[in-house]
């Protein structure tokens, strides 16, 4: 699960209804919401066709369906919405389940992150300084200016990188 293994208090936006405040969990596994009913503390998968958006844990996540304009997203789904301005910043997480080819060591959830940029429609992938730099072409000089000024390691930290690259690209546009 997203963060934390028991359920947690977040708000919910299903089949067009806002319900704040209730107990749920992010299975990354299976990219699915599982709410807990208030008075009987049932386990309930949601249809996430009908899950808009959720906030959990200081995080939004988005629902996006598949359309022509996702053709570079790996896959519909929910997607955090780490930042929004000239560019949105889009994480999409995933655990997975790493078998152990040795008997003596234990098989683990082993978390995956992918990076993306939205201009209205136009999705596009972020996998390295490169792509993000290609992004940015029209003010290219001025972001790798500043992303070696503040010393930004894209291996090292590449969601904040690219939060702060794409936040300075947005002050540079307007």
């Amino acid at each position: 699960f997203f963060e934390y293994p028991e359920p947690q208090k977040g708000d919910i936006n299903y089949d067009g209804i806002n319900y704040p405040g209730v107990k749920m969990s992010y299975d990354l596994t299976r990219d699915e919401i599982i709410f807990v009913t208030p008075t009987t503390n049932l386990n309930i998968k949601l249809i996430s066709q009908k899950v808009n958006w959720f906030y959990l844990q200081d995080h939004l996540f988005i629902n996006i369906r598949e359309d022509s304009n996702t053709i570079h997203l790996r896959e519909a789904g929910f997607y955090e919405l780490a930042y929004q301005g000239f560019y949105d910043v889009l994480l999409k997480r995933k655990k997975r389940l790493e078998q152990s080819s040795r008997e003596d060591n234990v098989s683990k959830f082993v978390q995956y992150t992918n990076y993306y940029a939205r201009n209205g429609d136009i999705y596009y992938t972020i996998d390295s300084k490169r792509s993000l730099l290609a992004i940015c072409k029209d003010k290219k000089k001025e972001v790798a200016t500043y992303m070696k000024k503040e010393k930004l390691d894209f291996k090292k930290d590449p969601g904040n990188v690219i939060i702060k690259t794409i936040d300075y690209y947005t002050q540079l546009k307007n």
